[in-house]
């Protein structure tokens, strides 16, 4: 019995507190009766500019809802294309973890029911308790609570479980720092070896974890158990690379959406500068008496704000569409075209106008987005997993054949037998240089850590830089730079005497080393 374009109106703009207030004062005013229905109708077109007003807030409601929509399915789609990918491998992850610690539990109960066995007894009711935790391993055991009728939803719900603690199962308390979950994967180790009916030091056999997990070869599981055996020290490893993983996705995404926040705060704020324009200029002001005003303003305005408006579009492009880093992550910055020569940087916080760094060092930088949208953007974490890069000795070119020799076969050997530092390694003697007396002999290893791990490649560098150390010293291969020319300048006679060495032919570098002698008893020169 309401008017059909007045009901169009409030429909159109319903939940807004001016279109609630409208109404009622629209009802205090209206004799709105069932019986006078054509007397409503003249009542309401009675209204001075009432036909306008309800074009201009249905161009409203049609115009922010279109808005609305619009900017949100961008935004979601740029939210899937940066993170579903790598949320659906923490999400497995997370899921493999609470499967082994389940299994973990499992053996420890069976191990503490059969205590006082004998210890094959006690091993036989571990690895059955074992093998029966992971016969009753379904879906519903674990609920990650990531279903949904959408990728989005999906995508919510996984969000929603890694950025809560980090549950690792009943009886294994939730992680909630990064040393706690250290602690909970070495108390996890022991019974995951004991199901296996290994010992400790033999470590977890890497096939026996996959077929726990019931995954390949080219499954993601298998990407994050790469050593074979799994020592303790690689598990805890992987546990606590999986709860910083789960952090940074939640940190990140809580950065994108104050991005996104931010972005649709200045997309409201023009639809709201446009619609009060033009429900001024429908009410009685000549457009064309504020068309050079509006236009000197409009210039004025972005004269002034140039610089900011720029920097922001800048920075907004390169956070939400480009999107070369996400927090965590390790970067160096160079000039295109230029090799690095920055140190790494983490990534601590993201802006639109700027991205807050730490540096190894542990310096604190701040960087604005529009300046490193033109650099060379180095991203460690997601480069390849298997780093490689060059390691320079010099060998006396000198030394027997024989010697050089073995020890090109010794390094070859230490990198073969420390797999848990490197996958493998190459040697090539890149040049000779008799003059100097050395030849380089250049090897390429590959480490076994990633990219990120810092600390890591600096531990296996340094073990093998020790080793090829030992190794020279004890085969007496020692390089030593050849001796140098010098020249010995007199104080009388003003001038320079060559030392006997100066005038014989030789090879060694033409490098003059001047020694200057006393002019007097108290002077210097």
């Amino acid at each position: 019995q309401i008017p059909s374009r007045v009901l169009i109106v409030i429909a159109g703009l319903a939940g807004w507190p001016i279109t609630t207030l409208a109404w009622l004062c629209l009802l205090n005013v209206l004799p709105f009766t069932p019986d006078a229905l054509a007397l409503r109708w003249q009542y309401v077109s009675a209204i001075q500019d009432f036909s306008s007003l309800c074009i201009w807030l249905a161009t409203c409601a049609v115009t922010k809802a279109i808005l609305e929509v619009g900017l949100q399915m961008t935004l979601n789609g740029l939210t899937l294309n940066h993170y579903e990918t790598r949320i659906q491998s923490a999400v497995a992850v997370y899921v493999s973890l609470r499967k082994l610690f389940a299994i973990a539990k499992a053996a420890e109960k069976a191990k503490a029911k059969h205590s006082r066995s004998s210890y094959k007894t006690r091993n036989a009711a571990v690895q059955g308790a074992a093998a029966d935790a992971v016969a009753n391993l379904e879906e519903n055991d674990i609920d990650i609570g990531v279903s949904g009728p959408s990728r989005f939803n999906r995508l919510h719900g996984s969000l929603n479980i890694l950025a809560g603690p980090f549950q690792v199962g009943a009886g294994f308390r939730d992680v909630s720092t990064i040393e706690k979950a250290r602690i909970r994967a070495r108390q996890a180790f022991y019974p995951l070896v004991k199901a296996q009916g290994r010992s400790k030091d033999q470590g977890l056999s890497r096939e026996k974890v996959l077929q726990w997990l019931g995954a390949g070869e080219k499954s993601i599981e298998a990407g994050i158990f790469t050593m074979d055996p799994l020592c303790e020290e690689d598990f805890v490893a992987v546990v606590e690379r999986a709860y910083k993983e789960q952090r940074f996705i939640t940190a990140s995404m809580s950065s994108f959406d104050v991005c996104n926040d931010i972005l649709w705060r200045f997309f409201f704020a023009g639809w709201l500068v446009s619609m009060v324009l033009t429900l001024t200029f429908m009410f009685g002001v000549d457009f064309r008496e504020w068309v050079m005003p509006m236009i000197t303003l409009t210039v004025s305005v972005c004269w002034v704000l140039s610089r900011m408006l720029g920097d922001m579009i800048q920075g907004a492009i390169f956070v939400l569409w480009i999107r070369p880093f996400d927090i965590g992550d390790w970067i160096k910055l160079s000039s295109p075209g230029q090799p690095s020569k920055s140190d790494e940087m983490a990534v601590r916080s993201i802006t639109l106008w700027r991205t807050h760094f730490v540096s190894i060092t542990g310096e604190q930088k701040l960087i604005q987005n529009s300046v490193m949208n033109g650099m060379c953007i180095t991203n460690l974490n997601r480069s390849s997993s298997s780093p490689c890069f060059p390691i320079k000795i010099l060998v006396p070119a000198v030394t027997a054949p024989a010697k050089v020799t073995e020890l090109v076969d010794s390094i070859r050997q230490y990198i073969t037998d420390k797999d848990t530092d490197w996958v493998n390694g190459s040697l090539l003697v890149s040049s000779m240089n008799y003059s100097a007396g050395y030849m380089a002999l250049d090897i390429w290893p590959t480490y076994r850590c990633l990219h990120q791990d810092l600390g890591a490649m600096s531990d296996s560098k340094t073990r093998l830089l020790l080793f090829i150390h030992s190794y020279m010293q004890i085969a007496g291969i020692a390089y030593v730079r050849p001796a140098q020319r010098f020249t010995d300048i007199e104080n009388e006679g003003g001038k320079p005497q060559s030392s006997p060495l100066a005038d014989q032919p030789t090879q060694r570098p033409t490098t003059l080393l001047t020694v200057c002698r006393p002019l007097s008893r108290h002077g210097t020169a």
